[in-house]
């Protein structure tokens, strides 16, 4: 049994720093977003992709076990509301959900066989205690998700309480906001 009932990746941005859709870089032979896609897939029932700048070219390079969910108000909603419309469209029992921006290396499958422990939520952090990502939403976290409208503190307010697992990697809490952040971290870890 999969640990996970969904995992959900959002890469709705509009990518303005980067320049071009952070979803559509290379990592390794493949899309960053297709990457994500396969780390995930083995420890979550079903694999969702929330897109919304660039919808047409990120979901043309997925694969077709993943599930694709369009925010149409991605210019002015927060990676929250785009984690919302993603569990919005999941048939019950909800359960934990994975959730990992693009954005981000894709997760080592220990990382997330780590996450599948905790009943909970669950947030990755760096030896120093620093959170990164994929997080995990509990049961309690994507009812409170599903049934805000908004929230202000974001995804981060959620799992204020949530069971920390560190591990020893740089990557966890390292993300892609611009071409120099994205190229640094494609030339220094083994899978870029």
């Amino acid at each position: 049994m999969k640990p996970f009932r969904a995992a959900v990746v959002l890469a709705a941005g509009g990518s303005r720093r980067m320049g071009r859709p952070k979803a559509l870089l290379p990592w390794g032979e493949e899309p960053l977003v297709v990457a994500h896609a396969r780390a995930l897939a083995p420890v979550a029932d079903e694999v969702l992709v929330v897109v919304g700048a660039g919808a047409d070219e990120v979901t043309a390079v997925l694969p077709a076990h993943v599930r694709v969910v369009h925010n149409p108000d991605w210019e002015r909603s927060w990676p929250s509301d785009s984690a919302r419309l993603a569990v919005s469209v999941l048939a019950p029992p909800l359960g934990r959900v994975l959730v990992t921006p693009v954005d981000v290396v894709p997760a080592d499958p220990r990382w997330l066989w780590l996450l599948g422990d905790p009943a909970g939520a669950a947030v990755l952090t760096d030896l120093a205690g620093v959170p990164g990502h994929p997080v995990v939403l509990g049961p309690r976290e994507v009812a409170a998700l599903v049934g805000s409208e908004s929230l202000p503190a974001g995804l981060a307010g959620l799992l204020s309480e949530a069971e920390r697992i560190a591990v020893d990697s740089r990557w966890v809490t390292v993300d892609f906001d611009t071409p120099e952040a994205y190229g640094e971290a494609r030339s220094r870890h083994p899978d870029g």
